[in-house]
């Protein structure tokens, strides 16, 4: 059994845990639980969180049993929960790890696991996570400690986890983060893609992809393109909801005489829309100025983007400086407007995308695919 979020949810957690039940369910019975959609509205009032795509996700579509029952604030649900889970016992409950909000309800399942004799696995996407609730290294503590195994997708998550329990598990597997396989391996003709987007054929196009949190420095990007500018007239496109107040970035884009060259795309991408962004950039730019992993490393090399980023938490385990890619100081504008203009002066693109391609089909087996997750899980039980 697997429990966590799915469509409507949206989002890379969302994503991640519909794609790996369709994986385990070529060779398992897969039983899916997951949140009342009207957790949404109660926990969600000002956005609306649904998955705007024109073919989402669906459990349903793939065949899967999926069950609506849990609301994180409400304890009755996760006893019923339980129930609909354990009426036919599986062999192993797997739970997705993410916002704090979910531990009281993840700890209960774990705990109800584990005295019907059944094997409880975290998927670890962040050990510690990025939300802002109180107290979260605790609530993760709560959570986390009624495992039986994890699985973790950078070796500085281990040590986090093991930092966080005082001890580092001896059932732990570390396994690269999946290609998302809902888009075609083959994207649409960059000149195509850009004409779809109104951008100039000529220009230096970058990428920042997903969520805008203020840990994710777009801030520092943005000053490292007002200093790029001086030499090559590259543009910055931002695709993803703004949880910050967007004024702020509109205004230093201003005060920085970026008016003409940042594009904002201030919405949740839907997944047709996916494709083109990644087609018309050269480059994708990930100036984090803390992380753990990054879904949107693992998407941009799917689609066969190399990416510049930060040099922060397992960040430097997922692009190979240098050869796939090209990492940064974190909170450097400096060096972050160095590292774009290298990768142009020096025409790293074509280089980096080759190597991707050849990557892509080295891990296509191994342990960057969905089959070698599937595998560990079967490990682990």
């Amino acid at each position: 059994a697997v429990a966590g979020p799915t469509y409507p949810f949206r989002g890379g957690i969302a994503c991640h845990t519909t794609l790996l039940c369709r994986h385990l369910a070529r060779r398992h019975p897969v039983h899916l639980v997951s949140f009342r959609p009207r957790v949404l509205s109660r926990l969600f009032r000002q956005l609306d969180r649904r998955d705007p795509s024109r073919a989402p996700l669906r459990p349903e579509a793939e065949g899967l049993r999926c069950d609506y029952l849990l609301d994180p604030l409400n304890p009755m649900t996760w006893r019923q929960a339980a129930r609909n889970i354990w009426a036919q016992p599986p062999d192993a409950l797997v739970l997705p790890w993410g916002p704090s909000l979910w531990a009281p309800a993840w700890t209960y399942l774990a705990i109800y696991a584990r005295r019907c004799g059944t094997r409880v696995i975290f998927i670890c996407h962040d050990v510690i996570p990025h939300d802002r609730l109180p107290g979260k290294s605790a609530l993760a503590r709560l959570a986390l400690r009624r495992a039986d195994a994890f699985i973790i997708q950078t070796e500085s998550q281990a040590h986090v986890l093991a930092q966080l329990l005082g001890r580092l598990p001896t059932a732990i597997r570390r396994l690269s983060h999946p290609r998302y396989d809902e888009w075609p391996a083959a994207l649409p003709p960059r000149g195509q893609a850009r004409e779809m987007l109104g951008l100039s054929q000529t220009e230096p196009v970058l990428l920042f992809f997903g969520l805008v949190r203020s840990y994710k420095g777009l801030a520092d990007l943005m000053i490292a393109l007002a200093r790029v500018r001086a030499e090559l007239p590259a543009r910055l496109v931002v695709a993803g909801e703004f949880w910050e107040d967007i004024a702020v970035y509109r205004r230093l884009a201003r005060n920085l005489g970026l008016d003409d060259a940042v594009v904002f795309h201030d919405f949740y991408v839907p997944d047709e829309e996916v494709p083109p962004l990644f087609a018309a950039a050269d480059v994708v730019v990930l100036p984090y100025r803390r992380a753990s992993q990054s879904g949107v490393v693992a998407l941009a090399h799917g689609l066969g983007r190399p990416v510049i980023a930060t040099r922060v938490g397992g960040l430097p385990e997922m692009i190979a400086d240098g050869q796939i890619g090209l990492l940064v100081p974190p909170a450097d504008p400096d060096a972050l407007a160095e590292a774009i203009l290298r990768f142009y002066r020096e025409g790293l693109g074509p280089a980096f995308e080759t190597a991707l391609i050849d990557a892509t089909l080295q891990s296509s087996d191994g342990s960057g695919s969905w089959q070698s997750l599937v595998e560990a899980i079967e490990g682990l039980v």
